[in-house]
């Protein structure tokens, strides 16, 4: 064989190596750039998911999210915003980027619609005013705007005092059932109607049947533990808490002390609140609904529960000039609610101790709220105004005004804007 083809064969076959390796190493090339791309996008889709989380985990703890550009991640960041969809739905949208939003190499959207599954309690408060065996004790031209139902006397014992519509007295015994004096604009049913006018008709000579609280006796405790475990739920705080500002939220948590909304202080309540304490709303406060509530109304529980026959403990005390609304923080009269709930229990030998230690007391020019005190009393002040009470024992001072909203009939008490939240829609968009 000569030399030159030899050399020759040898030029052939390096030509075929060397292309050969310039396409394998080609096919690697694009093979890392695949790779290389398909990780950057399954990693901003980490990230995404990561923005969706942290913004569930927020709704769930504060009711609420606004949107975010979380940088603190290594390697990437993520972008979440949430809308609301309709009532109890929500959106959250959530944008990962890597390895930065202003020089990124991939990006993933995600978008998910969570509804909320409402925990709520209907308690039907089908009176105006509903009051146990203590009874109704109605001074001045204080007024009910609605039906009364005592299992006690009704006393009106001073001078302009009304109820726009019926009125009815039971008693333990026939002596106890009895209306006196006052304008009752619808009818009146009692043992004995004493000194009243009654623009309906008038039912005497009979006592009539016992009726139970809006709560039944054997439900109390059970509804009151279940309000305070979705309450605790949501946290514990073992300090009294004050209330100060505007721009304030709270819920579901439990205080194990008391809590005090200061001076023209505004709270947002975003689920249900027990007080292992007091609770005082101060001078011009307002206290108002998430409005994830929707129609549904919440729950502000003072339970001293370790000693409900301290009569120092579990009292609920609203100010002057307070504003207790559902969700619209300027319109008490809004299809929500907020109910006071107390469990003091006060326990003398006087006859008399329960009107000098009530367990709420409301005071002059207060308006809104739904209060209920199951085993202690409610003193409404002077030109207070209440949507619905329901207590052992009610005192009335002068102008007190119960004005009664028929919606109470048939009103659902939620823990907060959404019990729970439920993942019905999941995307990735891009």
């Amino acid at each position: 064989m000569k030399k030159g083809n030899v050399l020759l064969g040898v030029v052939l076959l390096l030509s075929a190596l060397l292309t050969i390796g310039i396409a394998l190493s080609s096919a690697v090339l694009s093979t890392n750039i695949k790779v290389k791309r398909t990780y950057h996008r399954l990693a901003a889709l980490s990230y995404a998911e990561g923005g969706v989380n942290r913004a569930l985990w927020e709704i769930n703890k504060n009711g609420s999210y606004a949107t975010t550009l979380d940088s603190s991640l290594p390697g990437g960041q993520f972008e979440a915003t949430v809308t609301d969809c309709g009532t109890n739905c929500k959106q959250i949208t959530s944008i990962g980027y890597v390895p930065s939003k202003v020089h990124f190499s991939a990006k993933r959207t995600i978008r998910i619609k969570i509804n909320g599954v409402i925990s709520n309690s209907n308690i039907s408060f089908n009176y105006g005013v509903q009051v146990d065996e203590l009874g109704i004790y109605a001074d001045n031209n204080s007024t009910i705007k609605g039906s009364v139902f005592s299992n006690g006397p009704i006393v009106n014992a001073g001078k302009n005092t009304s109820i726009t519509g019926a009125a009815t007295s039971h008693g333990s015994n026939f002596l106890l059932s009895s209306i006196t004096s006052g304008t009752i604009g619808g009818d009146a049913r009692a043992f004995f109607i004493i000194n009243s006018t009654v623009k309906g008709t008038k039912y005497a000579g009979v006592n009539p049947g016992y009726q139970g609280m809006p709560i039944p006796t054997d439900q109390l405790n059970t509804t009151i533990d279940g309000w305070e475990a979705q309450a605790e739920a949501g946290g514990i705080i073992n300090n009294n808490v004050v209330i100060n500002g505007s721009s304030n939220f709270l819920g579901p948590v439990r205080i194990n002390g008391n809590l005090t909304i200061n001076n023209n202080a505004k709270l947002e309540m975003r689920g249900t609140i027990w007080v292992n304490g007091n609770i005082y709303i101060k001078n011009g406060a307002n206290v108002y609904l998430n409005s994830g509530y929707g129609n549904n109304s919440g729950i502000l529980i003072a339970d001293y529960k370790q000693d409900r026959l301290n009569f120092n403990q579990g009292r609920i005390y609203v100010n002057q000039n307070s504003v207790i609304s559902g969700i619209d923080p300027q319109n008490p009269k809004t299809p929500s609610y907020i109910m006071l709930f107390s469990t003091q229990h006060p326990q003398s030998p006087f006859e008399t101790f329960w009107k000098l230690w009530p367990a709420i007391t409301i005071e002059q020019n207060s308006v809104g709220g739904v209060y209920y005190s199951p085993f202690g009393s409610l003193d409404v002040k002077q030109n207070a105004q209440a949507r619905a009470l329901a207590s052992a024992g009610l005192v009335l001072e002068e102008n007190a005004l119960v004005d009664y909203d028929a919606g109470m009939a048939n009103s659902n008490f939620a823990n907060g804007p959404s019990g729970k939240w439920t993942i019905t829609e999941w995307q990735a968009l891009d």
